[in-house]
Order: C-alpha cells, then structure tokens, then sequence
C-alpha cells in the first residue's frame, strides 16, 4: 500500500531521568541560573542549540526530562533538543510548556518557528486537540504505541486512499478514514493503544 521507508513513534508509562554529569565547563548562565551540563559532545551540542533558540535553563531541562521519557519507552536517539529518531521509522517532536506546537530547534533558520506539520507520505499524531502539543510522525507499516492520556487530535496524509488501524484497550480496533484526512478533536488516547499508519 506504500513504501516502507524509515523514521519514528511512542508508548509512556515510566519517566525516566537519566542523571546529568557535567563535562567541560561552558559560559555561565545569567545570574541565579545554571543550565544543564551534559555527558557527551553530542549533547553538548544541544545545549548549544538550546541557548541560540534563547530557551532558559528550566526550558531546556523540560526537553531533556521529555526526550528521555520517549526514549525510554520508544527507543531511537535524540536528534535536537527536541526531537527524537525513532529508528528511523518515526519523528517525536516536543513542544515547550506554553507552546502549542514544537519549534524548530535544530535549523539555526528557523530556530524560532514551529516545526513543519504533518509531512506528506506521514501519519501524526498529536497530543492535544487542534494538532498541538507533542507530536509523533509515523512512516513504516508497524504499530506505533501512544503514550498519552490526554485528549488529541490527528492527520492522515498518507498516499491518497490509505486508511490506519487504530488499537483500542479493550481489545478492539476499528479503521480510521482513509488519506487525506484529518481530526482536530475528540480523539482520546486514554482508551487507545496504538495506531499501525498502514498495512
């Protein structure tokens, strides 16, 4: 029904924080605040990332103790400070507190913008309703576990005529509509599990 490709997904339960170790000394932070000092130069790199988007201390440990609850339950890497590569299968995309939608953090262009919306070929899945909040941009045919309670929304823009399975808790699934389509609201990711894109 569609290439499988790669990039990105889900499940929550447990938030992990992995502990912080400092490395080598940075520049200090305005006075009465110290940002986070990461282990790696990879990570090092965000924190790089994080300063140049004008993000506070507390903003950029938010995406830190984000990033290591989707890892934790997803697997992939961390690939910005606030997206995560889900084996190349799908996108994770983290959104600030206060903010409705991701930024995008690891182009120095658009640094201060919102991230791209759903890409075509993709399914995503949003966090809350009216498409904001944290995202998952689902590419392969595989099921995707949701790691989230809230009530959410999605976006099917798929090849035309593709039609997701939606998983649900008490065993049950039922199809969504086929691409292109969309839902801005009364989605509850409460009763549902995962979602498989494709077949």
């Amino acid at each position: 029904m569609r290439k499988l490709l790669s990039r990105f997904v889900v499940i929550a339960s447990v938030l992990v924080t992995a502990p912080l170790v400092g490395g080598a000394a940075h520049a200090a932070a305005p006075a009465g605040q110290q940002y986070v000092q990461y282990k790696t130069g990879t990570q090092a790199v965000f924190e790089q990332q994080a300063r140049a988007a004008g993000l506070t201390p507390s903003q950029a440990e938010y995406l830190e103790k984000r990033s290591d609850y989707y890892l934790a339950v997803m697997g992939g890497k961390r690939i910005s400070p606030n997206q995560i590569d889900v084996n190349g299968t799908a996108t994770v995309n983290i959104a600030l507190p206060g903010e409705s939608r991701p930024r995008n953090l690891s182009s120095e262009a658009g640094l201060r913008q919102a991230a791209e919306p759903c890409p075509y070929l993709y399914f995503c899945a949003y966090q809350y309703e009216h498409w904001t909040g944290d995202s998952i941009n689902m590419y392969n045919c595989r099921f995707y576990p949701i790691p989230w309670v809230s009530a959410g929304s999605w976006e099917n823009d798929q090849t035309v005529g593709t039609e997701p399975m939606q998983y649900h808790s008490n065993g049950g699934s039922q199809r969504l509509p086929a691409a292109y389509a969309l839902q801005g609201s009364g989605v509850t990711w409460l009763t549902i599990t995962g979602i498989r894109p494709c077949d």
